[in-house]
C-alpha cells in the first residue's frame, strides 16, 4: 500500500467510497498590493495575490474544469476615463504549469460572475464526468471539459495586451475533483455510470456535399486500477484530456475583431488572408475540406456598430445560410455578453445570453468536410478596423494528422 493511498476502498461500503465533489477555486489580483499588469505581462499561478482554494491537485486526484467566472478591471471614475467601462486584455487560457490548454482564450467582455450586483454567469464549458451527468461513452463531446491529472497546478493566465491594467480583478474556476485511489476512482466510475470500459466514438456527417460524406472514428479508454497510468493516468485520456488521442475534443472559445475595415456591402470575411484577422486563431473562415479537423459554433456574440447590418453562417455546399440582423437597434439578435462600455445588463437568469445558436437557428452550426465561417455585412459605409468586437464558443475537434 503506498503512502498516497492509504486506505484503499473495495467499492463494497456506501460509507467509505470515495466520491467527486463540486468546488472552486478562486485567484485574486490586487492592484493596491500589486499594481499595474503592464503591457504585454502575464498573471498567472503565485502573481496572484491570493489564491482561495487547493489549486494544484494531490498526488491522488483528478479535476475537470467546467465553468470560468471573472469580475473583470474597470475604468475608475474620473476625468481621463470612461467610469466603469470594461478594461480589455489579450486573452484568458487555463495552464497546467508546464503548457497553455488549447483553444480556450476568453476575453473580458465574455466573461460575468454571479453575485449580487449582476445575476449573469459565463456558459459552461461543457459538462463534467466527475459529477455524474455525463457518460463519457455517450457524451463525448458535451464531457470534453478540460481534465487535468494528479500533482498538476491548475491556473488562469491572464496575458495582457498593449495597455497597462489599472484595476483588480478576480477569476474563479468551477470544478469537479475526485481524491482517491485508482482502485476508488474505478469504483466510482462503475458504480456511477455502470461501465469502466468507455468507447468514445465521434459521429459526423456533412448532407450538404451531396457525396454522403460521413466521420467516424473513437478511441476506448479503461478507467481501471489495472490499465496503463491506473485509473487516474487513463482519466486524462478522455475528451477534454491532455492525453486524449485522435480524435480529439475540446471546448473552443476564441474571440475576434475585424484588423481591416470592411468593405462597404461586401461580406467580410475573418481570415488570415489579406491579414483581415491579427492572429491565426482569431479566423472565423475555414478551408475544412480536409476533413481533418472540425468545429461547432455554439455561442456567437457581436458588438453593436451603427455601421453593421447582419451576420451570415456559412457552410459553402449548404444551399441556403441562416442570416441574423445586427442593426444597432433592440432587433440585434446577437447581443455582447457583458458591454465593454461599462453599461449595465439586465439581469438574465435564464440563460439567454450569450445567445445559443440552436436555440436561434434551429441547430448547432457545424463546418466538417467543407469551408464556411461567420461573415458580417455592413449597411453600406465601412466599418472601420479594429471597430467589431466578436465572441465565440463552441468545440474544437481535431480528427486526424
Amino acid at each position: 500500500m503506498s503512502a498516497q493511498d492509504p486506505t484503499p476502498d473495495t467499492g463494497n461500503n456506501p460509507a467509505t467510497r470515495q466520491r467527486p465533489i463540486p468546488d472552486h477555486i478562486d485567484y485574486v489580483f490586487d492592484h493596491g498590493t500589486e499594481g499595474d499588469v503592464t503591457a504585454n505581462a502575464e498573471v498567472k499561478g503565485n502573481d496572484f495575490t491570493q489564491i482561495i482554494g487547493d489549486w494544484q491537485t494531490d498526488t491522488n486526484e483528478v479535476i475537470e474544469v467546467y465553468k470560468v467566472e471573472m469580475i473583470p478591471p474597470k475604468n475608475a471614475d474620473t476625468a481621463t476615463t470612461d467610469p466603469g467601462a470594461l478594461q480589455s486584455f489579450e486573452a484568458l487560457r487555463l495552464w497546467d504549469g508546464s503548457a497553455y490548454y488549447p483553444h480556450v482564450r476568453f476575453r473580458e467582455f465574455m466573461m460575468s460572475m454571479f453575485g449580487p450586483n449582476e445575476n449573469l454567469t459565463t456558459p459552461a464549458l461543457g459538462t463534467p464526468v466527475l459529477s455524474g451527468q455525463a457518460n463519457p461513452a455517450t457524451n463525448p463531446i458535451a464531457s470534453a471539459v478540460p481534465k487535468f491529472g494528479p500533482s498538476t497546478p491548475v491556473t488562469p493566465v491572464l496575458i495582457n495586451n498593449g495597455d497597462a491594467i489599472t484595476d483588480s480583478f478576480r477569476i474563479r474556476l468551477h470544478t469537479w475533483r475526485f481524491k482517491g485511489s485508482d482502485q476508488e476512482l474505478q469504483n466510482w466510475f462503475q458504480s456511477t455510470y455502470g461501465q469502466t470500459q468507455f468507447q468514445q466514438n465521434i459521429r459526423m456527417s456533412n448532407p450538404f456535399t451531396g457525396r454522403d460524406k460521413v466521420y467516424g472514428r473513437g478511441n476506448a479508454t479503461s478507467i481501471t486500477a489495472n490499465a496503463s497510468g491506473g485509473a487516474r493516468g487513463q482519466f486524462t485520456k478522455l475528451t477534454g484530456g491532455p492525453d486524449q488521442e485522435l480524435p480529439k475534443v475540446y471546448p473552443w472559445v476564441s474571440w475576434t475583431t475585424n484588423a481591416q475595415a470592411t468593405r462597404a456591402n461586401r461580406p467580410y470575411q475573418f481570415t488570415t488572408a489579406n491579414d483581415r484577422v491579427s492572429e491565426p486563431w482569431q479566423a472565423l473562415e475555414y478551408d475544412l475540406t480536409n476533413e481533418r479537423d472540425a468545429v461547432w459554433m455554439d455561442y456567437l456574440q457581436v458588438s453593436q456598430h451603427a455601421n453593421l447590418q447582419e451576420g451570415e453562417i456559412v457552410i459553402e455546399e449548404r444551399d441556403h445560410n441562416p442570416s441574423v440582423h445586427l442593426g444597432d437597434n433592440d432587433a440585434h439578435e446577437l447581443p455582447i455578453f457583458n458591454p465593454t462600455d461599462g453599461a449595465g445588463r439586465p439581469n438574465h437568469d435564464d440563460g439567454q445570453l450569450p445567445v445559443e445558436l440552436e436555440d436561434r437557428l434551429g441547430s448547432k452550426q457545424v463546418i466538417w468536410s467543407d469551408g464556411g465561417g461567420f461573415r458580417v455585412l455592413d449597411n453600406g459605409t465601412s466599418i472601420p478596423a479594429g471597430e467589431l468586437l466578436i465572441g465565440v464558443q463552441g468545440h474544437y475537434l481535431e480528427l486526424t494528422t
